[in-house]
């Protein structure tokens, strides 16, 4: 099934479900941004042993990417580590146990959403990113 903007549901399962069998914890995240939008990321890396998975903001149609190759404009954006911030703060260390690809009413897949456990299966944070005018929205909306 392809939904509007060129996202593959069966693309989205797949690297979801890879992502969560990876059996590596999150060692870093990385934001990378438009130098004429520095405050919120167009890509998101979130690094887990030899593997790094990529949040990507597509601005052609504003719908979010997921995958595990670099994007070829990573380069030129150059990455800031964002670990020590928060939410991120809190995920180091654990795993990501469930993933969402999100639509919205149109249709569109704009945002997704990673649950992440720590080693006891124990859920830590769950995480929303949602594309917001070419670049990604991060919403902590951990349930208590």
């Amino acid at each position: 099934m392809t939904t509007p903007g060129n996202c593959d549901i069966a693309r989205y399962v797949s690297i979801l479900r890879e992502a969560t069998r990876l059996d590596a914890s999150i060692q870093s995240v990385e934001y990378f941004c438009y130098r004429d939008i520095p405050e919120r990321p167009a890509i998101i890396r979130f690094t887990c042993g030899e593997t790094s998975i990529f949040v990507i903001a597509n601005a052609d149609d504003d719908t979010i990417w997921i995958s595990k190759e670099a994007p070829s404009d990573l380069v030129e954006m150059g990455a800031q580590d964002h670990s020590s911030m928060n939410p991120w703060t809190s995920i180091l260390g654990t795993e990501l146990a469930w993933g969402w690809a999100l639509t919205n009413q149109e249709g569109y897949i704009d945002g997704v959403q990673f649950q992440f456990h720590d080693g006891n299966g124990r859920s830590v944070r769950c995480i929303q990113m949602m594309v917001l005018a070419s670049t990604i929205s991060v919403a902590d909306i951990t349930l208590s």
